[in-house]
């Protein structure tokens, strides 16, 4: 199975998470820097493009089966604001590292 840069980031946020996660602090974790330290510096908010690339990740992800994704009212738009993995996308995710 192929997978996007992004893709393969947010299996690896997702696993690291403990599986699930509110879609706007994964987009924290995906879209992180790695420090030299060992630390990740996590911007306070996403872009209009990191947004979209973030929700089109786990969209496609979520055709996949690899993760699933609670839909909810957010008070702007109706959109994912939880995902977890799915058991095929934890395997995936463990096999990533």
């Amino acid at each position: 199975m192929r997978l996007g840069p992004v893709e393969k980031r947010v299996l690896s946020a997702l696993s690291e998470l403990g599986g699930g996660v509110y879609l706007p602090r994964l987009g924290g974790y995906v879209h992180r820097d790695w420090q030299p330290d060992g630390r990740y510096v996590v911007p306070p908010d996403l872009t209009a493009a990191e947004r979209a690339s973030l929700r089109r990740a786990v969209a496609s992800l979520e055709r996949k089966g690899l993760v699933e994704g609670f839909t909810m009212w957010d008070g702007q738009e109706l959109g994912l604001s939880e995902v977890w993995l799915t058991p095929d996308g934890l395997d995936l995710a463990e096999s990533l590292r």
